[in-house]
């Protein structure tokens, strides 16, 4: 695991990013610690064509 504050990303309000490795030493996940008014315009564009589960979703719970 590796973590870094958030100032070098030059992303508004993001406050750390923390990287996470699995056994073979790929990256497995991150996480991006920010301000909650960064949030979705950071989500969208992160995400593109992708949908997240909504409650209107019919994929929701698989």
């Amino acid at each position: 695991m590796f973590t870094t504050d958030g100032d070098s990303y030059g992303i508004e309000g993001l406050n750390g990013v923390t990287c996470v490795f699995d056994g073979d030493n790929r990256l497995a996940a991150v996480f991006m610690e920010m301000s909650n008014h960064r949030f979705e315009s950071v989500l969208n564009a992160l995400s593109g064509n992708i949908q997240r589960p909504l409650p209107s979703n019919p994929l929701r719970g698989r």
